[in-house]
């Protein structure tokens, strides 16, 4: 286990290192579907939780960035959340260093921030990362938060999925959340690809091809509403 920065605390269980290092991946979601441009013809696909609603975006210069929430949730009041975000023109970022720059960006909000080992992985041959993120206590709010991250980069964008849970306030001797929702978290960011449309050396899955191939590239999102 790392620690990013002196303030982030390597106490995470280790329990919680192996519902992320061993469950295994979904191979499918039964919610709406996500599709975010990097530029060109490269593009993330995204599987989104059954019932849940984009409730917020933004875009600007840096970016791009949509959150999701189950019914009965908002902006302002949310417990579960699922962000997707694309950073463009970030050739050559190693997920791994933005990992843990992100973990040391959170230190000044929390009173301690608990962090996993980045597990490594190749998506359709881009390099990708994933972490367990975890904030005791938030110090404006007073409410803790346990994220998991999917980090993978793209040679024309970072794409990041994240799956945020909004918690009481814990301590660093264990993270307030069932093994059950850890894996249900880590195989939701986990869903998802990478591709370049009509590549052969990153090819986009063969189902997704007709779908893709006429999209605007111009755009940053295109959502896909789940059958029925």
């Amino acid at each position: 286990m790392r620690t990013p920065t002196a303030c982030v605390a390597a106490v995470v269980l280790a329990a919680v290192v192996g519902a992320l290092a061993t469950a295994a991946p979904a191979t499918a979601q039964t919610g709406d579907s996500a599709v975010l441009f990097g530029g060109g013809d490269e593009v993330y696909i995204a599987g989104l939780p059954a019932g849940w609603r984009k409730q917020a975006e933004a875009s600007d210069a840096l970016g791009y960035r949509a959150d999701w929430m189950p019914a009965g949730q908002t902006v302002e009041d949310w417990r579960d959340r699922m962000t997707l975000q694309l950073i463009p023109d970030v050739a050559g970022q190693v997920p791994e260093q933005f990992l843990d720059n992100l973990a040391a960006l959170w230190t000044d909000g929390c009173e301690s921030v608990m962090v996993t080992e980045v597990q490594t992985e190749a998506v359709n041959g881009y390099a990708a990362g994933s972490r367990l993120i975890a904030c005791t206590r938030d110090k404006q709010s007073g409410t803790g938060s346990v994220s998991l991250y999917r980090v993978v980069a793209g040679e024309r964008a970072l794409y990041i999925v994240q799956r945020a849970y909004r918690v009481p306030p814990f301590t660093t001797e264990r993270v307030p959340l069932a093994g059950a929702d850890l894996d249900a978290g880590r195989k939701a960011v986990g869903f998802g690809t990478a591709c370049e449309r009509g590549a052969a050396a990153r090819p986009c899955p063969a189902d997704w091809a007709p779908v893709l191939a006429p999209l605007d590239p111009g755009r940053r999102l295109v959502v896909f509403p789940a059958p029925g």
